[in-house]
């Protein structure tokens, strides 16, 4: 259950991946104090991530989010009210899906309420995504009760995993059905090429902008966190942007401040640095 916004403070859209966490799927002491500060100093939490809902483990929900902007901002929702939930038609789903497997690819189709691997792709994913084989072992039990074999009717989302000699983002965005847009991916997996599929009319920073106008809010009240290519729209639409050190040249240029390593607790003093906490006395 998703608990319903209850705050005067600003809203701060906190990105997963690279952010909150890192490859192995662990949560920093310093990085669950900062939530926990984020809500003494009376700000609201709202996940904002490429994830869909299934992959978002219950322990998130448990650090005190309001709400969740998921598939790169496909499926926005706040308390009970689900404000946008976009899918890919069945027939597109059908095109990209031939395209992935003329590069003998691996891929996995995100929705909020299914998810569709390839053959095989579990088994692949799973060891390769963390440090330790067994890092992800929660997305695996997560997911579990939603996975599906096949194709999907609709989805949210596409995220591919290809040989490294398949060809670059550029080309493969022509080689896509119209009006869709290719990210790097933000999770990588061995000796791949992650990339993400999603529409045109699909961001982080469209999902903002649909929480604000919901909750009668102001874009000055916005604050974004992120690390990778799916987190620029969220980091130039939020009045307050925070992009973790050691992201790629165009994610910090998108950003307002610049944080340490997420190993360095940089998810804390990204946000300590952009005057979040301003509002406590110091512990």
């Amino acid at each position: 259950m998703i608990p319903a916004h209850a705050s005067t403070g600003r809203l701060v859209f906190i990105d997963l991946d690279g952010t909150l966490f890192d490859r192995t799927q662990r949560l920093l002491p310093s990085a669950r104090s900062a939530c926990e500060d984020l809500r003494r100093a009376g700000h609201t939490m709202i996940i904002c991530t490429g994830r869909s809902l299934p992959e978002i483990y219950p322990w998130i929900w448990d650090l005190g989010f309001s709400g969740v902007i998921a598939g790169a901002g496909g499926f926005v929702q706040i308390g009970s009210q689900i404000l946008k939930d976009q899918r890919i038609p069945h027939e597109d789903i059908v095109a990209i899906t031939k395209l992935w497997q003329s590069f003998d690819a691996m891929w996995i189709w995100q929705g909020p309420d299914a998810m569709y691997p390839s053959d095989g792709y579990l088994d692949a994913f799973l060891p390769a995504a963390g440090i330790d084989p067994d890092d992800w072992r929660d997305y695996a039990t997560s997911i579990a009760p939603y996975q599906h074999s096949g194709i999907p009717h609709s989805s949210a989302k596409c995220t591919a995993y290809l040989p490294l000699d398949a060809p670059d983002i550029p080309e493969i965005t022509t080689l896509l059905p119209p009006g869709y847009t290719v990210h790097g991916g933000s999770v990588g997996a061995g000796a791949t090429k992650a990339v993400e599929v999603l529409p045109h009319d699909v961001s982080k920073g469209d999902g903002i902008r649909i929480v604000v106008d919901f909750l009668g809010a102001s874009l000055l009240d916005t604050v974004a966190i992120g690390d990778s290519e799916n987190d620029i729209e969220a980091l130039k639409t939020a009045a307050v942007s925070i992009a973790m050190g050691g992201a790629r040249p165009e994610v910090a240029r998108a950003a307002t401040h610049i944080a340490p390593m997420l190993s360095e607790d940089g998810f804390a003093q990204g946000l300590r640095t952009a005057g979040l906490f301003d509002a406590l006395p110091r512990r």
